[in-house]
């Protein structure tokens, strides 16, 4: 029976594509995913929702059944009609399914990727992948070459998240220092913080746990 109320609508997409939706973000956190068409995305969504929610439900139904928490009968047989005359145990015996139902595509992902550490975050930027997880153990010395030739080398001071190029702005702090490609002599900047906006870098390399601050020539 396909739902025609907003709830019943809501209900199937949490019942149904939402398991599956997990399933992915802690799949594609092991493995790159190749790129599907959308009807065999949400066919992949679904399948894994049937599967987990399908497994939660019968599991649920047959433990209040055998506990008399629930009549399965009449519930299937009255449908909503029963659970506005038992809405509470109704309620929870939701809560539960979708619970387990999560909680299983959850454990279906691991089970199928186990042995893989989650090193891809495929929603979040490469900056924020490399310069982000690169400052939790210490400042960040950046070296960055612009498209007008200059090199400017500093401390990592702050950085767009935004995954969009173009749209992402890389601050760099004192000491600072500037010098032509091809030349190893530079120049200190004599300014405290520099914003580079990443349309007019060419190249950036980073160097954490530095032994001393290139303060000097």
């Amino acid at each position: 029976m396909i739902p025609n109320t907003l709830l019943g609508l809501l209900l199937l997409l949490l019942a149904g594509l939402g398991p599956g939706y997990v399933y992915v973000l802690v799949a594609e956190r092991r493995e790159p995913r190749i790129e599907r068409s959308p009807l065999l995305e949400v066919a992949g969504l679904l399948t894994v929702g049937a599967l987990t929610t399908g497994t939660a439900a019968l599991t649920v139904l047959i433990f209040t059944q055998a506990t008399g928490l629930l009549d399965v009968r009449a519930l299937v047989e009255n449908g909503s009609k029963y659970v506005a005359m038992e809405l509470v145990p109704s309620l929870v015996a939701l809560v539960v399914i979708l619970g387990l139902s999560y909680g299983g595509a959850i454990t279906l992902a691991l089970a199928v990727h186990r042995g893989k550490e989650a090193t891809l975050y495929p929603n979040r930027s490469v900056w924020w992948q490399t310069i982000g997880q690169a400052k939790t153990s210490g400042p960040v010395f950046a070296t960055v070459e612009l498209k007008d030739g200059r090199i400017v080398d500093g401390y990592v001071s702050a950085y767009t998240i935004d995954s969009d190029a173009g749209r992402r702005d890389l601050a760099l702090q004192r000491p600072l220092f500037v010098r032509q490609s091809g030349r190893s002599d530079r120049a200190p900047l004599d300014v405290d913080y520099i914003i580079l906006p990443d349309s007019q870098i060419v190249y950036l390399s980073l160097q954490r746990h530095r032994n001393s601050a290139p303060d000097r020539e």
